[in-house]
């Protein structure tokens, strides 16, 4: 069951989000770390000093490189466990949460999710956010969690913004910064997305990304970012 401090308020009854019963009764949940349609304009205001975002995949030229003033870190998965620096995290599946370690997780400044989250690589009910949500609070996380429509989704929540890519957890990154944040950031750089190979060494045996596959994340990266004035860098 949730576990909720006297600040926090969920709009529905108590629920245990591992009974697969209790998923029609899901509900938004009320808490100032939960940020919506109405509160993103909160975070992108943060973004007014920042002159470039770096996003980093797992892929064979992903690196651990030093953050420099003016810039902004975005980890996909797992990367955020070697960066030594990281502001945000991006997962689209449920079980990628449960892989990051507790040291990272609450460094974090921003975690961002689908409100349904993937399990076994596709869209379920099982995968609310609320089980996120529930292990953010049990890790004692103190940054916000943004909530986003991922269009795999049977229906699109109007209360979250919504990213149309889906190719991957970095495209998704992709949208969020052009579509939200261009207005400030005018540069990317992709560390270990968009390139053909097998997983980094140091994510060895997570996967492997074929070139229909790496085709797809660099048509997108090269149709969305000029749409949006933004320029990008696939290293």
């Amino acid at each position: 069951k949730l576990i909720l401090n006297k600040q926090t308020k969920i709009v529905t009854n108590t629920i245990d989000t591992n009974n697969i019963n209790n998923i029609n009764n899901l509900k938004d949940i009320s808490d100032n770390m939960i940020i919506n349609i109405n509160t993103i304009k909160d975070v992108v205001n943060q973004f007014q000093n920042i002159k470039i975002i770096k996003i980093f995949g797992k892929g064979p030229t992903f690196k651990n490189i030093n953050k420099n003033e003016n810039e902004f870190f975005i980890g996909i998965n797992q990367t955020v466990n070697i960066l030594t620096d990281c502001d945000m995290l991006v997962i689209n599946d449920l079980h990628n949460i449960y892989l990051i370690n507790d040291e990272k997780l609450t460094k974090l400044k921003y975690i961002m999710t689908p409100e349904y989250l993937h399990i076994k690589q596709k869209f379920s009910k099982e995968g609310h956010y609320s089980k996120v949500y529930e292990y953010l609070k049990e890790k004692n996380y103190t940054g916000k969690y943004i909530i986003y429509n991922l269009t795999s989704t049977d229906k699109i929540n109007t209360k979250y913004i919504t990213l149309p890519s889906l190719v991957t957890s970095a495209n998704n990154a992709i949208d969020f910064i052009c579509i939200f944040l261009s207005k400030y950031v005018k540069n990317i750089e992709c560390y270990g997305i968009g390139v053909e190979g097998s997983y980094n060494i140091l994510f060895t045996g997570n996967g492997n990304y074929g070139r229909n596959n790496i085709i797809n994340i660099q048509k997108h990266i090269m149709s969305t970012c000029p749409k949006y004035g933004v320029k990008y860098k696939i290293c």
